[in-house]
């Protein structure tokens, strides 16, 4: 395989995956995030839904790039879209790490072996 054909393969693959990655974002905004991150979340929509009705009129016209627009707006709808999740995602963090639903006790019998301790301490002999 000839690197023109890789290259090819590679712009391909980002031309159709991330456009969908974009989607998945912009339902997870829609439908999972409440409140101010909601409304932070709807703000692609005011670029996308104009250009979704114009490719979508481009399409029914047989246009050949009708759906170059959305290939060239779906990064920065994306970049967006991950920035603010990753800073939702800090911002939700609780501030302190939960505890664990079980905490392990090791019995005394499987502690680390330690020397017996005398009852009394030895006599010197130079007494």
């Amino acid at each position: 395989m000839d690197d023109g054909t890789m290259e090819g393969l590679i712009a391909a693959a980002l031309a159709v995956g991330v456009p969908l990655a974009y989607l998945s974002l912009q339902a997870r905004a829609l439908f999972d995030w409440r409140g101010w991150w909601h409304l932070a979340g709807v703000v692609p929509l005011v670029g996308m839904v104009p250009l979704f009705s114009y490719s979508l009129g481009a399409y029914q016209e047989n246009s050949d790039v009708w759906q170059l627009l959305l290939m060239l707006a779906a990064p920065a709808g994306f970049g967006y879209l991950a920035v603010l999740d990753a800073i939702r995602w800090v911002a939700d963090a609780p501030a302190e790490a939960p505890r664990p639903a079980v905490v392990l006790r090791i019995p005394a019998a499987r502690r680390l072996h330690r020397p017996p301790r005398y009852a009394r301490r030895p006599q010197s002999l130079s007494a």
